[in-house]
């Protein structure tokens, strides 16, 4: 469920829309995000 709803999952496409292949480096930056909230 990752390319049907993008607006579900920010996390396909970081604000910063740098990484766009690099999935390992967007999943670590989630957890580190989660782990804050």
């Amino acid at each position: 469920d990752d390319d049907e709803d993008p607006e579900e999952d920010p996390v396909d496409y970081p604000a910063n829309g740098g990484d766009d292949g690099d999935d390992e480096e967007e999943y670590r930056r989630m957890m580190r995000t989660m782990r804050w909230m």
